[in-house]
């Protein structure tokens, strides 16, 4: 615990104004007041809504390009609602269609398909993002998953494999 040690002078009687202040605004409930947070209102210079635009950093990446492309599936956040609006996924994928795209989708815990995060823009390596796959305890596969995730492997210019890490809890992972 850290003790915070206010020093006054006696003279201007400053001691008892401070206190009745911290007593007032550290305990709000207390003094019927509203909580801090639902009262500050700062201005703000920016509309922080539109402080980020997925093709502006797309455009950055150099997306689209010949081996990835950016799809609107999720463009109501139909597809996977806890994902963007706009999604890179390889050239290659959206060539085979929506259909596609939606069963893989089917395979990934709330449609979670692995898309683009980040492209080198020299080598072309790239960071994916995605849920587990829906395995199961019958060890299930998708054909679809499968070759959406060969895509991936083409789409990097120098893998020659797949590099997947896990950031679920050991337990969560070996479980599904």
């Amino acid at each position: 615990m850290r003790n915070i040690r206010f020093t006054h002078q006696q003279t201007n009687h400053s001691r008892r104004p401070l206190y009745e202040s911290l007593q007032k605004f550290a305990f709000p409930v207390s003094s019927k007041l509203p909580f801090f947070a639902m009262v500050y209102r700062p201005d703000w210079a920016f509309d922080g809504w539109t402080l980020y635009d997925s093709m502006k950093e797309f455009q950055r990446m150099n997306v689209p390009n010949e081996t990835w492309r950016v799809t609107k599936i999720n463009d109501r956040y139909e597809f996977a609602d806890t994902y963007p609006s706009l999604l890179a996924v390889p050239a290659a994928a959206l060539a085979e269609g929506d259909d596609f795209l939606h069963k893989v989708g089917e395979f990934r815990s709330k449609q979670r398909i692995p898309v683009l995060s980040w492209l080198n823009p020299v080598t072309q390596a790239a960071i994916t993002r995605s849920s587990q796959p829906m395995v199961g305890v019958t060890s299930r596969k998708s054909a679809e998953d499968e070759k959406y995730l060969q895509m991936i492997i083409e789409a990097n210019a120098h893998a020659h494999q797949l590099l997947i890490f896990d950031a679920r809890p050991v337990v969560n992972a070996k479980v599904n």
